[in-house]
């Protein structure tokens, strides 16, 4: 056989054995999304709850909100749970097992509970913690894998790409199950769908966890050492920062909701449409930085996608009808996508050794926070000037998306400087030998 004949037999083999890691992550992610706290089926759905039949304000729906995100807190705790417990002896899987089968029951606990403000705090945050553990596996799980075969944009464009589906699905749904479905069995939907998620805990495909744990960057030390060598880690902060600035959005939110219903004179399902549309216009950007990978730089991919996306919500300003506001949903959303997915290859590429679910888990609750306490300012400003303090909201939330550029400084050269699909598997992460 010549070797024109074996190299393409090679790379064959590679697609496949790539298709059968999608295969496996796309569903783990997609159910992950649906049923948390934060994403938009739940929140879109309890936010209308809290709204429309406990008759809470801005502020009051905002700080629900940020109550909920709390334990995002203790992701670095979390994290290192993932990173060195093994529940059941099954690692990942365990994780997933256990705490989205808790999450399934508190679920359906809430469902045939009475609707109050303290039964949605207190339940919405019990699901938040356990689901953080399964967060932290899955994404820990995939940064690990991702490492280990080259593949961070492409496993960073999957999982966006996934991601945002349930994102799109669920800010549609959450607008129509605030109109049309009862609180009860919009809890017993997100009860079946972790119930679903914690059985896909038994599937342990050989392709993604062959030898997965057995490697050298899978290897942890003790917790504390551990915590210490990440935070002396030059690569870990960038990851953080940015998605925190990114998503501190005070127009965003709670804001938006009540500004599209008040001074837009829409029905409530229209911001779930508006959040649907903004996040579709992601998904074909996710799609063109996976084309771009091999053809232009990580470095200039960050710079360009950041440069180009921070004055995205500045259109929120020339918008007076519900037409208009649906009509721009999808491009504004595309501008900011090449950032995002950008972040996120940044996130899994920057993992310390044997440090990935806490990594990990601690860029995703820097995003969610700097979403989260973003909100409380922005209906604090609305609640004391609607108009102006709207404004003001989408002008913070450009000048913090615009202070990225200077946070994408601090990324170490070796990280940036790591090819996709290519080099060996080394004994080390990619472009963190000499730092950690």
């Amino acid at each position: 056989m010549d070797i024109h004949k074996r190299q393409s037999i090679n790379r064959e083999d590679e697609r496949a054995r790539n298709r059968r890691i999608f295969a496996y992550f796309a569903p783990l992610i997609l159910m992950g999304v649906l049923v948390s706290p934060y994403g938009n089926l739940a929140d879109i759905a309890v936010s209308f709850m809290l709204k429309d039949r406990l008759h809470a304000s801005a502020t009051q729906v905002s700080l629900f909100r940020l109550i909920v995100t709390l334990p995002l807190l203790a992701s670095a705790l979390i994290g290192l749970a993932r990173d060195h417990w093994n529940p059941l002896g099954r690692r990942d899987r365990g994780h997933i097992l256990v705490f989205a089968g808790i999450t399934a029951f508190v679920y359906v606990v809430m469902s045939a509970a009475r609707l109050s403000y303290t039964g949605l705090v207190a339940g919405m945050f019990a699901a938040n913690i356990l689901l953080l553990f399964v967060t932290a596996a899955t994404q820990g799980l995939l940064a690990q894998v991702g490492q280990d075969n080259r593949m961070s944009g492409r496993l960073a464009v999957v999982f966006n790409t996934v991601a945002y589906v349930p994102v799109v699905g669920g800010a549609f749904l959450g607008g129509v199950f605030a109109e049309h479905v009862s609180p009860g069995a919009t809890f017993a939907i997100l009860g079946g769908i972790s119930l679903a998620l914690a059985l896909f805990g038994l599937w342990k495909p050989a392709t993604v966890f062959d030898h997965a744990y057995d490697k050298p960057a899978a290897e942890a030390g003790r917790p504390w050492q551990d915590l210490r060598r990440l935070l002396g880690s030059r690569a870990v902060y960038a990851p953080i920062l940015l998605p925190f600035l990114w998503n501190f959005a005070p127009a965003f939110t709670t804001p938006l909701q009540f500004h599209i219903v008040d001074a837009l004179h829409a029905p409530d399902s229209v911001y779930g449409d508006y959040l649907a549309l903004y996040f579709v216009g992601f998904i074909p950007f996710f799609l063109l930085y996976g084309w771009l990978l091999g053809r232009v730089s990580f470095r200039l991919l960050l710079w360009i996608g950041v440069a180009v996306g921070g004055p995205n919500l500045s259109i929120l300003l020339f918008i007076h009808s519900p037409g208009e506001l649906l009509a721009w949903a999808a491009p504004m959303g595309g501008l900011g996508a090449i950032a995002w997915c950008a972040m996120s290859d940044l996130a899994i590429r920057s993992c310390p050794k044997g440090l990935h679910g806490t990594l990990m888990l601690l860029v995703a609750a820097a995003g969610t926070l700097g979403f989260r306490f973003s909100d409380i300012l922005g209906a604090a400003l609305y609640d004391a000037a609607p108009k102006t303090g709207f404004e003001l909201g989408v002008a913070i939330s450009i000048l913090t998306s615009l202070l990225c550029l200077p946070v994408i400084l601090l990324v170490p050269r070796e990280v940036m400087q790591v090819q996709e699909g290519v080099g060996p598997n080394d004994a080390d992460p990619p472009g963190v030998k000499v730092t950690l």
